[in-house]
């Protein structure tokens, strides 16, 4: 269950989803009902721990760092960075492109 913490409620930004509480709900008892009832099981009760998504926009979690660590990273690049996102699965290649677009714009 994705939690939209930037209001936006869009499938484009990591800190926002594009489907709210009930649509989300509904998505997953449709899913579970209909494999149900392909293979003529009763349908289930289904539960679900849901307190972050009610909660998020009213709690904070606050904690002090006890340590901390450097590393040094290799440069690259733009023809080796190219590479390596080639390289990506379709799923992190996108995660890249949005972090990258939302870096130039200095969010």
């Amino acid at each position: 269950l994705g939690v939209d913490y930037d209001g936006t409620k869009s499938c484009d930004s990591d800190c926002s989803v594009g489907y709210g509480l009930q649509e989300y709900a509904s998505t997953v008892v449709q899913a579970v009902r209909f494999v149900c009832d392909r293979k003529n099981v009763k349908n289930p009760v289904i539960c679900s721990e849901s307190g972050r998504a009610i909660v998020s926009h009213h709690s904070v979690l606050i904690f002090e760092a006890v340590s901390s660590t450097t590393t040094r990273s290799q440069e690259l690049s733009s023809v080796d960075l190219q590479s390596f996102v080639e390289k990506l699965n379709d799923d992190a290649r996108a995660d890249y492109r949005n972090l990258s677009a939302a870096a130039i714009r200095g969010e």
